[in-house]
């Protein structure tokens, strides 16, 4: 049906993409409440993200929380989520991005165990550069697989 379609579209405007600092400039910092305003978050979810080790944040010399430009992309996620009616409407909380992070974590140990015994031979820059580039390939690999998941789940309870 219309929800099987939905899932064949390109992942959401490659927002984690194109938010990704992979440069070695210095971190950036914006201001919290900016940043929740900008993307439709409520401020207690935005705490809530800080206490549960979702988000770092640190306070600056005026009181205003402060968190990383390269983690402003999960403030927008977040409220994508929340306009899909998500959040309000099926009760998904901050908490709930921990079973996302648990299985990004599981994935990233793994491939540094494969990449180390593969890769240990290139110089390191070479490697680096190699995995820079077949990183959005992977994100290709995990958003096809995980979608097709999803398309055979529902098409089992038609």
């Amino acid at each position: 049906g219309a929800l099987l379609g939905a899932l064949a579209v390109t992942p959401f405007d490659g927002i984690i993409l194109d938010d990704l600092n992979t440069t070695d400039a210095p971190e950036v910092a914006v201001d919290a409440d900016d940043a929740c305003a900008r993307h439709g978050v409520e401020r207690a979810d935005l705490d809530r993200m800080i206490e549960i080790g979702v988000l770092g944040a640190r306070t600056d010399e005026t009181g205003h929380t402060l968190i990383a430009h390269d983690d402003v992309w999960i403030l927008s996620a977040w409220g994508e989520i929340q306009k899909l009616g998500y959040a309000k409407d099926l009760g998904f909380r901050v908490d709930d991005i921990l079973v996302l992070m648990e299985v990004v974590q599981d994935l990233f140990n793994r491939e540094a165990l494969l990449l180390a015994s593969r890769m240990e031979r290139l110089p390191p820059e070479r490697a680096a550069e190699m995995i820079e580039r077949a990183l959005p390939i992977v994100h290709s690999f995990l958003t096809g697989f995980h979608a097709a998941k999803i398309r055979n789940f529902f098409a089992s309870l038609e």
